[in-house]
């Protein structure tokens, strides 16, 4: 089906320009980290969803991902509430 555009003043039918090549625009593969051996299981692990994969296979976790996601405690929470001369908050869910 032909497509039809103004150009000029003029009704022409519509040309399409040259669509760029896959090579026209590079991406580089750029990894977050190098490869290392999984202390876990030895395998060679080069990118993040291996990594995340041996992670839960070995059912371990990295506390940089976490970035204090964590719960001190109960207790901790209780003396940190005194310290400051307040009422305790509510405890964290992450106990």
């Amino acid at each position: 089906m032909t497509t039809y555009v103004f150009r000029d003043g003029k009704v022409v039918a519509k040309t399409w320009g040259k669509m760029p090549e896959k090579s026209d625009f590079p991406a580089p593969r750029v990894s977050r980290f190098e490869a290392y051996e999984s202390p876990a299981t030895g395998e060679n692990i080069s990118s993040d969803r291996q990594r995340e994969r041996d992670l839960a296979v070995s059912d371990c976790h990295d506390p940089r991902d976490h970035s204090g996601g964590y719960s001190k405690g109960r207790e901790a929470q209780l003396k940190a509430a005194a310290d400051a001369n307040r009422e305790p908050r509510q405890p964290d869910l992450f106990d």
